[in-house]
Formats: structure tokens, sequence, C-alpha cells
């Protein structure tokens, strides 16, 4: 498990409106099976993270502010959107996964 956040920050995946469409297709009491790889995973458990990284830079952030030391409080909320992109891009492609991966039980 690598974090990237270089690329985790410029290349935010979208999910693609053809697994949103098929996921649509699915009631909600459907049991499905999955499979992940291990890359799926190392999104969940990354975005997992980067999330609390972010929620430590906010508190960061706030107690800057508190303090009046201004530049403090903008680097850290610099730093938690950071790792929020980051976030965001690798629940993205976990969702992504789940959603195009998803077959109904049978």
């Amino acid at each position: 498990m690598v974090q990237d956040t270089a690329a985790d920050t410029t290349d935010t995946p979208q999910i693609p409106p053809a697994a949103l469409e098929r996921w649509q297709t699915f009631a909600d009491d459907t049991p499905l099976q999955l499979t992940l790889t291990k890359g799926d995973l190392d999104n969940l458990l990354l975005a997992l993270r980067n999330l609390a990284i972010g929620q430590s830079e906010l508190v960061a952030a706030l107690a800057a502010h508190t303090n009046q030391d201004q530049e403090a409080a903008v680097d850290a909320m610099v730093r938690a959107n950071e790792v929020a992109r980051a976030a965001f891009g690798r629940i993205n492609a976990l969702i992504s996964a789940v959603m195009s991966r998803a077959v109904p039980t049978p």
C-alpha cells in the first residue's frame, strides 16, 4: 500500500455513468457477490487514513486560529483540503469498483 497524494489530488477518479446506471437496476434488498482487489482495499484504507489526517489538520487549523496564528491556520487548512481531495478520489475509485463488479447472488 503506497500513499501517492500527488496523483490523488490531480486525477480524481469519477464514477462511470454506466456503473451508476447498472447499480440502480438492483433492488435495495438484492444480495450481491463482489470480488475486490488489494488495490480496492488500499483505496478504502488510504481514504480512511486521509480522512483522519484531514480531521487532525482541521483541529490544528482551529487551534492556530484561536492562537491568532493566521499563517499556521491557513497552512493547516490547505493540508486538510489536500488530504480530503485525496480521500475523495480513493472513495470514488472504490465505489466505481463496487458498482462495476457487483453481481446479484444466484
